[in-house]
C-alpha cells in the first residue's frame, strides 16, 4: 500500500498476499485526473494490477520486502468510436437519352459522394448499382468515383424507373428517389403526298409532307425553294421534289423525291372536224351515232342538238342549242329522235371535248366576216 503522495488513488490490501500471482488496483479516475490536472478523467474506472510475490515463509509481506512501488500511467488521444450507418442525404441521379435521334441507350448519373454521409467513418470499400424499376443492372458493384452507366439492354421507347445504390465500407446500402428514362429515336420519315401533275385549269401540282413537324423546307431538285417552310407546296415548275422536316425532339430527315410534271392547260381541240370520214361523226346502223375519240377530252364530251332556227346560235357568243348528252363515251343513241315536227324538218349535231381546263372549240367559222372558232354555251338538257 503506497504511502505518500495521492495514496487515495489506491484501494487494494495491504499485507499478507498469498504466495504466487496477486492484484491490486488503482482508481483510475483519480490517476487521470492528476495526470491531467483537470476533473474529465475516467469516471467509473478501475485499472487492476497483477503482480507475482514469493518468500521462504510461503507468504508475502511487508517485511519480505515485496512491494508495487511506483505505477506508470499514460494516455493518448483517440479518435471518435466507430459505427456504422447506412450512407444519407443522397441526391437524386439523373436519366437522360443518350441521343434523342436514334436508339442508343439511357445514360445515368450520380453524385460520387452522398451529401450527407458515407456512414461508414471512412473505412472499408465503397460500391454503387444501378437500379432499373428495382433490378440491378450492372454485373459486378461499380467501384467508388464512378458517376455513369448507360443502359442499352432496355426495350425501345419503353420508360423505366433508374435509381442508383450506393454501398458503404459496412455493407448497408441505400438508393436514390429514381427518375423515369427512355431509349427514344426521334427522327421524322418524312413523305411527300399530292399530285404528280397540275390538274387543269390549275397551274400547280398540290403538294403536302407528313404533318406535325417543328420545321419544314422544300427542295426541288435538291436545291431549296426560298419560303417553302410549311408542310404544305404548290409545286409551280417541272422537277424532282423532297422535304426535309425536323421533329420537336430536333432530329431532321428528308423524304424521297416526288417527280412532277406540269403542263399548259388548254381546251381539247375540235373533236369532230369532219376532214376525213374517220374525222367526222357518224352514225352506224340504226341506232349508233359516234365521234372519232379526242385525248385532250380528259373530262368526257358535250353533245349539242339544234333545229334549223338554230344555226345562228353556232356562230353567238351566248346563244347555244339544247344539251343532248354529256360524258366520257364516244356514242350515243339518236336516230330514235324524230324531227318530223320541227321547223326545217331536221336535227343538227355538234360535239365538244372538256377537260380540267374548261370546253373545247367547236371548230372555225366565218360567219362573221374573219376566221375564229364558233363558242359553245352550256344549256339545259334538250326536251
Amino acid at each position: 500500500s503506497p504511502t505518500g503522495a495521492n495514496r487515495d488513488m489506491w484501494n487494494g490490501t495491504t499485507t499478507n498476499y498469498p504466495n504466487g500471482f496477486v492484484f491490486t488496483q488503482m482508481d483510475l479516475d483519480a490517476a487521470v485526473n492528476f495526470a491531467l490536472g483537470g476533473t474529465a478523467g475516467a469516471a467509473a474506472h478501475v485499472l487492476f494490477i497483477g503482480f507475482g510475490g514469493y518468500s521462504d515463509s510461503g507468504t508475502v509481506s511487508v517485511a519480505d520486502g515485496w512491494f508495487l512501488d511506483d505505477v506508470r500511467v499514460t494516455y493518448e488521444t483517440l479518435g471518435a468510436c466507430t459505427s456504422c450507418a447506412a450512407p444519407s442525404g443522397l441526391s437524386n441521379n439523373t436519366a437522360a437519352d443518350v441521343d434523342p435521334c436514334a436508339y442508343t441507350g439511357v445514360r445515368v448519373a450520380w453524385a460520387q459522394d452522398p451529401a450527407t454521409s458515407w456512414g461508414d467513418q471512412g473505412s472499408g470499400t465503397r460500391t454503387y448499382d444501378v437500379l432499373r424499376d428495382g433490378a440491378k443492372l450492372n454485373a459486378a458493384p461499380m467501384p467508388y468515383g464512378t458517376t455513369s452507366y448507360t443502359d442499352t439492354t432496355g426495350n425501345a421507347a419503353a420508360s423505366y424507373t433508374y435509381a442508383v445504390r450506393y454501398t458503404n465500407g459496412c455493407g448497408l446500402s441505400a438508393a436514390t428517389t429514381g427518375l423515369a428514362g427512355a431509349d427514344l429515336n426521334g427522327t421524322p420519315s418524312p413523305v411527300i403526298t399530292g399530285d404528280s401533275f397540275n390538274p387543269c385549269p390549275a397551274t400547280t401540282a398540290a403538294l403536302a409532307a407528313t404533318p406535325g413537324m417543328a420545321s419544314y423546307q422544300w427542295y426541288l431538285d435538291g436545291s431549296p425553294i426560298a419560303g417553302a417552310t410549311t408542310s404544305n407546296h404548290a409545286a409551280a415548275a417541272t422537277g424532282s421534289y423532297t422535304v426535309s422536316c425536323t421533329s420537336v425532339s430536333g432530329c431532321t430527315a428528308t423524304s424521297a423525291p416526288f417527280a412532277v410534271t406540269l403542263a399548259a392547260c388548254v381546251v381539247p381541240p375540235e373533236v369532230a372536224p369532219g376532214v376525213t370520214p374517220a374525222t367526222a361523226q357518224t352514225w352506224t346502223g340504226t341506232s349508233a351515232h359516234s365521234w372519232p375519240a379526242e385525248p385532250a377530252a380528259t373530262s368526257g364530251y358535250t353533245l349539242y342538238r339544234g333545229t334549223q332556227s338554230d344555226l345562228p346560235n353556232l356562230v353567238d357568243a351566248t346563244l347555244d342549242s339544247c344539251v343532248r348528252y354529256t360524258g366520257t363515251a364516244t356514242s350515243v343513241d339518236t336516230l330514235s329522235e324524230d324531227p318530223a315536227s320541227v321547223p326545217g324538218r331536221f336535227y343538227w349535231y355538234i360535239v365538244t371535248g372538256t377537260n380540267g381546263t374548261g370546253e373545247g372549240t367547236a371548230g372555225p367559222h366565218t360567219a362573221l366576216g374573219t376566221a375564229q372558232d364558233r363558242v359553245v354555251n352550256a344549256n339545259p338538257a334538250c326536251p
